[in-house]
This record gives structure tokens, sequence and C-alpha cells, in this order.
């Protein structure tokens, strides 16, 4: 199988998920990294590899460089997409594309027109289980779904996040809201509308430093997604709830039955079915699946099919339409208003 090279610009603590999980793949090489603290840098190379570059622009004139990984915070990840895709290299980035609707599609629009390949992430749809759930409800055995509840939390993580504040300040939906509902458009197609309500019940943190900080996003939010095929999608998600102890839980309620699974993260998850009014059942034996979350998945899923000429999984035109539920969701919560979306994939 023929070697990629990978470039990551972002040496932060989602940088070392990335290069733990590549560990298992000999066709992916880190071929270079930059961040804007070098000394980040140079500690990521020292462990995984790759020559450290002193920018960004000498890092992407690497002509060895076959996909370049963008793992900076979000704010700045529309910026670093457009920088890798004029400099003509295929892009694979963390979430969000862009941290608006109009800056994700131009993104995505340039690569395009380029010829370049571009995904994003999240790919949770790609994991061992999710993929399990999404062929045991093809075979309609809950009949005409009706109703998708999800929730997604991620606890108060300035106990343990070195950078907290990075995360809360791009807010709950872009930080852990898009994983479900990219799964769960990834299943059964675009949304149409959506109304929504939040707030911020905590206001007041404290980093691992002792610094106080505030926030000014909601920390809670609860979303009404009605889905093209007239299914509702209903997302509950916060910044106070500890994911372990309450799993990113996703059910599928049709007219004759549910199907629950427990966990629309974690690759390795349960997986149960009921008729109505009758206990649940194991679907599947889901104990040999990838424990946790391989996060370098989508990236090798893209990596390979560039080599084959293939098209990736990761849609970026689905990632995009995400975008557009994740700003219609905010615009909803400040406007207290029902959102028309535009897009489709």
């Amino acid at each position: 199988m023929k070697q990629s090279n990978i470039g990551i610009i972002g040496c932060g603590n989602i940088s070392y998920q990335y290069a733990e999980t590549l560990k298992s793949y000999e066709d992916i090489k880190i071929k270079a990294v930059y961040d804007i603290f070098k000394a980040k840098a140079e500690e990521f190379s020292l462990k995984y590899g790759g020559q450290v570059y002193e920018t960004t622009e000498e890092l992407l004139q690497d002509e060895d460089i076959d996909i370049v990984v963008n793992l900076t915070i979000p704010q700045v990840h529309g910026e670093i997409n457009k920088q890798i895709i004029i400099a003509g290299k295929n892009v694979y980035t963390e979430k969000p594309i862009a941290m608006t609707y109009e800056e994700s599609r131009e993104i995505v629009d340039l690569a395009n027109e380029k010829g370049l390949y571009f995904c994003s992430s999240p790919i949770t749809f790609q994991g061992d289980t999710q993929t399990d759930a999404a062929e045991f409800l093809k075979q309609n055995k809950i009949g005409d779904i009706k109703l998708i509840a999800a929730e997604m939390h991620n606890g108060m993580f300035e106990h343990w996040h070195p950078n907290p504040t990075s995360l809360y300040n791009v807010g709950v939906l872009y930080d852990v809201g898009i994983y479900p509902i990219t799964y769960i458009t990834y299943l059964f197609g675009p949304a149409v509308k959506v109304k929504a309500f939040g707030n911020i019940l905590i206001p007041n943190r404290v980093d691992l430093d002792g610094n106080s900080f505030n926030l000014d996003k909601p920390d809670y939010l609860y979303a009404e997604i009605e889905l093209a095929n007239g299914s509702l999608f209903t997302l509950t998600a916060s910044f106070l709830i500890d994911y372990i102890k309450r799993p990113a839980t996703v059910e599928f309620v049709g007219d004759k039955g549910v199907v629950k699974l427990g966990s629309s993260i974690f690759f390795r998850s349960s997986l149960e079915y009921a008729n109505h009014f009758e206990p649940y059942t194991q679907v599947k034996d889901t104990s040999t699946a990838y424990d946790g979350i391989e996060w370098c998945r989508g990236l090798v899923d893209m990596a390979r099919s560039i080599s084959e000429g293939a098209k990736p999984k990761a849609d970026p035109y689905h990632a995009v339409h995400v975008i557009e539920i994740l700003e219609a969701i905010q615009k909803s919560i400040d406007e207290n208003t029902t959102v028309k979306l535009d897009s489709t994939f």
C-alpha cells in the first residue's frame, strides 16, 4: 500500500490522540509538524516524529507532504484551511471547518475548484458500533422512524483540560453538539429547520491554574431538528454532565419499536432493540469493537482514498450542512424563533 505523508499544524491536546491512533497504520507517516509555540512542536516531534518547521508557510512548501492535518484551535480553522488549499495541499481538518456556514462553504468550494481532497471531522459515523446501528436500522424492524433522541455532554472539563477557554469560547454546539448532529444527518439526510433553547447555567469557571473565567455562550441547550425525511431529531447537549457518567446515547423510535445506541461517539458501545412494551435485547456482541475513539480513522480513509482515486466516506458538503445546522441552532436560541435551512448534501 502506498505511503501517505502528512503534515500536522497544531500540536495541542488533540494532536496526541491522532498520533497515538496512527501508530497502527504503517502507510501513514507524520512527515512534518508546526505549532505557533515551537516547544510544543518539538515535544510532539520527539515522541511521534516529523520535521519541525518554523512557520506554516515552510511546512506547506514541503513537496513530500500529501495531506495537511489542521489541528489548530477552532477559531482559526477557516483561515488555516484556506491557506492550506491555496498552497495546493489536500486537507483533513478537525471540526469545525470554520466558525460560519458561509466561510465553510467557500472553503469546500475552493478545494473543489482546485481539485483537492477535503475532509472534516467528526467521523464517528465510521465507528464500529455506529456502523452496526446503521446496518440494523436498514432492516426496518422498528418501522418508520418518527423520533431520534440524542444526548451529548462534555462535563466541566476545566478540571482536566490544559486550555479550557479555547473550547468554552467555541461553545457546546461546536465542541460536542456537532457529533450527534453529524451522525444523525449522515444516517437520515439533511435537516430543514430547527428550534432551540439554551442557557448559561454555571457562568463562572476556574481552570487548573486557579484562574477564573466567565462563559459567554450557553453551557446547556436543547434543540428540535426537523429532518427532510420527516423524522424529528432532538438533541440535549451541555458542558455540565460528565460524558462518562451519562454516555452520548441515541434512541431511534419507530412506530413498531426502539433501537438504543449506548454512544454516538465511542466505537465500542451497547446496541439494543425492543418492540414497544417489550424488554430490550442485544442486537450484536460489540465486545470486539474498537475501544474508544479512533481519531485518525477518517484521516486514514481519506489517505487511502487518495491513493486509490476513490471518494472518502466523509463528504465535505455534509460537514458544511452540519455547520449551517449549528449556526441555525444558535440563531434560534438568540432570537427565540424557528430557523429554516438552505443547504443540503
